[in-house]
């Protein structure tokens, strides 16, 4: 029997996840014990009874993880943005494998110093299970095997304001404000800052255009090592322009300058926290999200540009999918480090999706 452990199985994703590997109990042949983790058992009780998922519940405080925590746990999906390495670092030891969600490139930086070590224990290591990092990737890596030679990839990722978010879905996004970062130009390397240039990108099936802004997102920076030849670029949006707008003319009128501060970034985490919730109670957006990939590239010396995008509703349960998949064939994986790319593709999972040549 293979047993997994979500930590932090009872937040926004980490349920869905839960609910996930559950449902696929009862539609497969091969069995998965779940264990849901966290410091607050309460708190995942009345998560575990709200979604009526039946499994097992363990305290976990991953700032003080141990061995006894771990105990009788095959793989571990790692939910929060928090602690990763000792959490990693821990199932090295006890040679347990290990999913990461998340979405953050300094995280995923983090982790790869332990590669060696990983390949070492034997154990399997998967980053960049998500919507981006995680389907983006997939995405381009569908997209790039028709061409001899890619030139350029850019990624467009949209989130619905409707849709709940959780908190380190709020820090993400706070952690990007205000970054000033190195990006692929025309001409070469430029510096750039999050939240000012904005490009015009069609979502749905009518003609309405939506304004994505440039942002660091990790799914470049892994798509930068897959395709060095490649001129990579990356670009977010909300669902609702205006208010990807209005977190625009904030940065450009210096609004986020103290933001590396502790106390103003709680307070920014606290106020776009408030400000997603009300978007829900009022109504405002939806939970529909997309990704957006167009890859330029040669084939047979023919320059072409194609684009390959997945839509739906509720990100989460998107992640969740991909999380939960991975996890259940981890054991079929080379032992040692991966990006999801490199473990599976996006033909052999249940995501729809449309190419077409531009």
């Amino acid at each position: 029997m293979n047993t997994i452990m979500v930590l932090g199985g009872y937040g926004q994703v980490g349920g869905y996840i839960t609910k996930k590997l559950l449902e696929e109990n009862m539609n497969n042949d091969i069995f998965v014990h779940v264990v849901v983790a966290g410091r607050n058992v309460e708190k995942a009780a009345i998560k575990m009874s709200k979604l009526k998922c039946k499994c097992e519940i363990r305290k976990v405080d991953v700032e003080k993880i141990c061995a006894s925590d771990l105990e009788n746990i095959d793989t571990v999906i790692m939910c929060l943005e928090n602690s990763n390495e000792e959490v990693l670092c821990e199932c090295i030891k006890n040679r347990i494998n290990y999913v990461d969600i998340t979405p953050s490139n300094r995280i995923i930086e983090d982790i790869l110093k332990y590669q060696d070590a990983i390949k070492k224990a034997g154990i399997v290591a998967v980053l960049g299970v998500g919507i981006a990092p995680g389907i983006s990737n997939l995405l381009a890596d569908r997209v790039a095997r028709q061409f001899d030679q890619v030139t350029a990839i850019e990624s467009y990722l949209m989130l619905g304001v409707g849709e709940e978010h959780g908190n380190d879905a709020i820090k993400w996004l706070v952690n990007n404000l205000n970054t000033t970062y190195e990006a692929d130009g025309e001409y070469g390397k430029e510096k750039v800052k999050s939240f000012i240039q904005i490009r015009k990108v069609k979502v749905g099936e009518n003609k309405k255009m939506h304004d994505f802004t440039r942002i660091d997102l990790a799914d470049s920076h892994i798509n930068r090592k897959r395709y060095p030849q490649a001129r990579v670029n990356s670009w977010f949006s909300y669902d609702v322009s205006f208010f990807t707008g209005i977190v625009r003319i904030m940065t450009k009128i210096g609004l986020f300058h103290w933001i590396e501060n502790d106390k103003v970034k709680k307070y920014y985490n606290r106020m776009f926290k408030i400000s997603m919730g009300l978007s829900q109670k009022m109504k405002i957006g939806t939970d529909k999200y997309a990704s957006i990939i167009r890859v330029k590239g040669k084939k047979a010396e023919i320059e072409q540009e194609w684009e390959i995008r997945v839509v739906g509703n509720c990100n989460s349960e998107i992640t969740a999918y991909v999380a939960a998949y991975v996890a259940k064939k981890i054991a079929e994986f080379e032992k040692g480090f991966h990006y999801v790319g490199e473990c599976v593709r996006i033909d052999e999972m249940d995501i729809k999706y449309s190419i077409r040549e531009c």
